[in-house]
């Protein structure tokens, strides 16, 4: 299954709006990650962002035409997706460095 984001959150695990980040940090990922809480935070943004993610889906493997929404493998939602290719993007970082 493809999910934008799971609703249902997992025992300990923060809300994304109630997480903290230090507005006096002069490091570059808190500024990138309270722009994406913004994202999440606001409803009418966060509609269409998720929207957005919905129609994105990746080519077949084999065959014509785009992957099926209702079948895959459970993993990475398409909200950590973007998060991480933001941070990846933005940082002009590789997988070992976001991974830390």
């Amino acid at each position: 299954m493809r999910n934008v984001i799971n609703l249902q959150m997992k025992l300990g695990e923060k809300d994304i709006g109630a997480i903290e980040l230090d507005p006096k940090s002069r490091d570059d990922i808190p500024q990138i990650l309270r722009g994406l809480q913004y994202i999440y935070t606001e409803q009418a943004v966060r509609e269409r962002v998720f929207e957005i993610l919905k129609e994105l889906l990746p080519n077949r493997i084999v065959g014509e035409g785009k992957a099926d929404p209702n079948n895959g493998r459970p993993g990475m939602t398409q909200w950590t997706i973007l998060v991480f290719g933001v941070l990846r993007l933005a940082l002009n970082i590789d997988y070992d460095r976001l991974q830390e």
